[in-house]
């Protein structure tokens, strides 16, 4: 029989970071624009990579 992992999500950290990675492209009313391969969009994946590098993933 598998074994479960009960997760929480830290909500407050959640939001946290999804606020630093909206600031990557931000528009004035609030919404953000970050095509593809540009240098937006590769700072905000080098975040979310910095990100999973601080979880240990690789």
């Amino acid at each position: 029989m598998a074994s479960t992992l009960a997760l929480q999500v830290h909500s407050a950290r959640l939001w946290d970071s999804l606020m630093d990675l909206a600031q990557i492209g931000a528009t004035p009313k609030g919404g953000v624009r970050r095509l593809a391969l540009t240098a937006l969009d590769r700072q905000a994946r080098d975040l979310v990579c910095s990100w999973f590098r601080g979880a240990g993933l690789s």
